[in-house]
């Protein structure tokens, strides 16, 4: 970390910083990964990065849903959502929607899940991506 800070590179340094919450997630460890993940966010914010803004958003969510804080989560995501939409980043988009379906489904919300799942399916159709489609089956 200490080289991308000496010549500057803020974006590389916040993609490292959002690399290493990833690894603490996988590890089970939720304190160190937000507090990485929230790093990552806050270089995201300070240089515009509204992809790594979203990215970020939706892997804090990750972790609230990790440990079942599913309104958290959905705060987290919905932000995700928002972002992506704004910046017209279909795939983002669509994975944050099937992120939505998911938590929704844990919370019972049958109908807003089935949504979620029906908009991240035409989306994943939309941009012909596959996964998105699988993933909204």
């Amino acid at each position: 970390m200490g080289i991308l800070r000496e010549i500057g590179d803020r974006s590389e340094e916040g993609r490292t910083l959002g690399a290493i919450g990833l690894a603490y997630w996988k590890l089970g460890d939720y304190s160190n990964a937000l507090e990485y993940f929230d790093k990552a966010l806050k270089i995201a914010g300070e240089i515009g990065d509204r992809s790594g803004e979203s990215r970020d958003l939706a892997n804090i969510g990750n972790i609230f849903y990790s440990l079942g804080r599913f309104s958290r989560a959905l705060v987290f995501y919905g932000k995700a959502k928002m972002i992506a939409g704004e910046i017209g980043d279909k795939n983002d988009e669509g994975y944050q929607l099937n992120n939505l379906g998911n938590l929704n489904l844990q919370l019972k919300n049958y109908t807003k899940s089935a949504e979620n799942y029906n908009r991240a399916l035409a989306v994943g159709r939309e941009i012909e991506a596959p996964i998105i489609v699988w993933e909204g089956l």
